[in-house]
């Protein structure tokens, strides 16, 4: 149980905290080396995980945005980020909020020009209104650009993709316990089905994010409940089914 706090309370404090980037990144690579070693997070720490970078930005009075980079593999190009968009409280820590979302992007653009591009966007207007948004770029959209051996990339496929969505709601979800005001040693052993409830989140796919989302859906349903990480799902400009011939043949 130690392990477990101390992992959650690095994860928390690298979301919260003004201190330097290089501390803070050294400090949570080091909790999750011990989580990896100790813990039962084999899904999330099987391929290696590490923190390769981390920046925080007010874009409006009272909003953080958030950016962790995460190598989630073996290879340099096994790369997620995960953006954050939180309304702050007078301890400059984020506030928690029942409703939170995890945004995935479609084929052509990235979280920040998809759902965060300007002070209007939908991201924006919905942490404006307190809800706790997140957001994933996929790993081929942090490749550099002058790369031309893309060898690497020979054995991505959906199933890739699954398992980092996977990893992300995880670790929201991980800083999404420790921030509710409920969390305690006590009550994560007495009353553990409220903190898993409370930290929760809905899910939105736009465009091949939606079918995306389908997919990690239909794998998750097959978990108990308490270990499903989202509560609603919100396809945006997707459809599962269509008896529209055209769209059908577009797709196919």
């Amino acid at each position: 149980m130690k392990f477990t706090f101390r992992v959650m309370c690095l994860f928390l404090t690298f979301f919260c905290v003004n201190a330097s980037a290089d501390a803070l990144i050294d400090d949570a690579n080091q909790g999750l080396t011990i989580a990896c070693k100790t813990l039962a997070l084999k899904n999330l720490c099987q391929s290696g995980l590490t923190i390769k970078s981390f920046s925080r930005s007010t874009p409006s009075t009272g909003i953080a945005h958030y950016e962790i980079k995460l190598q989630i593999g073996a290879h340099n190009n096994d790369i997620i980020v995960l953006h954050r968009l939180v309304q702050m409280g007078s301890n400059n820590r984020p506030k928690f909020s029942p409703n939170a979302v995890m945004m995935l992007h479609g084929d052509a653009l990235a979280f920040t020009p998809t759902f965060f591009a300007t002070n209007n966007s939908l991201a924006m207007q919905m942490a404006t209104s307190g809800i706790d948004v997140w957001g994933m770029d996929s790993r081929w959209t942090t490749v550099a650009t002058d790369t031309s051996d893309f060898s690497f990339m020979s054995d991505w496929n959906m199933r890739t993709e699954i398992n980092d969505i996977g990893k992300a709601l995880t670790i929201a979800r991980l800083v999404r316990i420790v921030e509710n005001k409920h969390f305690s040693l006590l009550s994560l052993l007495l009353a553990p089905n409220k903190l898993l409830s409370e930290s929760r989140m809905s899910l939105v796919g736009f465009s091949r994010g939606g079918q995306l989302g389908y997919a990690y859906l239909s794998e998750e349903s097959q978990r108990p409940a308490a270990l499903r990480h989202v509560k609603s799902f919100v396809p945006m400009d997707i459809y599962f089914k269509t008896d529209d011939p055209s769209l059908k043949e577009l797709a196919c």
